[in-house]
């Protein structure tokens, strides 16, 4: 088999780049393009380049659970909800696309239904969150600093929600 080729269809290389001409890219590509709109809140031009490449690659996780984050960040809660779901169905363990499911559910109201998702997250840990099937190495890479602003912020969502949840929430300590 060539170098860069692969013969799994889920991974082959995405045709489009910024600019959206036609040309292979790979995921390394990809991720520094998301890493340079996100530290300039690009929201919308991720949104618009994950629009194409899901129509030849619908149940890519990765570029799901990209733009469920930036429809989130936009605060676009429901945007968030339909990625961040499609994601859940191709990959359910998925820390990151758990986490923005959750989150947009806490963004639309849907407090109780948040810390279902939540709650798991939090009890796996660290180490249980880099070793999954999208820990470091895989397509979301999901590194040690980045599982532990994952159960951070989950924790900081469940401290926002107790005053609202009340004496329903018994919350396990951890």
């Amino acid at each position: 088999m060539e170098k860069g080729k692969t013969t799994d269809a889920s991974r082959q290389p995405v045709r489009y780049n910024r600019n959206r001409t036609k040309r292979a890219v790979d995921i390394r590509e990809l991720r520094a393009m998301f890493r340079d709109f996100a530290d300039n809140e690009e929201w919308d031009e991720v949104i618009k380049t994950i629009q194409p490449m899901l129509m030849s690659r619908p149940r890519d996780h990765w570029l799901l659970t990209q733009g469920a984050l930036a429809y989130y960040q936009k605060k676009d809660y429901s945007g968030a909800l339909v990625y961040a779901a499609e994601a859940l169905t191709i990959e359910f363990a998925c820390p990151l696309a758990q986490f923005i499911f959750a989150n947009a559910l806490a963004g639309l109201g849907e407090t109780k239904d948040a810390l279902e998702f939540l709650e798991p997250l939090i009890g796996k840990g660290v180490r249980h969150i880099t070793h999954s099937r999208c820990g470091e190495g895989s397509d979301c890479n999901i590194n040690t600093s980045r599982a532990i602003i994952l159960i951070t912020e989950a924790r900081r969502v469940v401290s926002l929600a107790m005053p609202e949840m009340g004496n329903l929430l018994r919350w396990p300590a951890h």
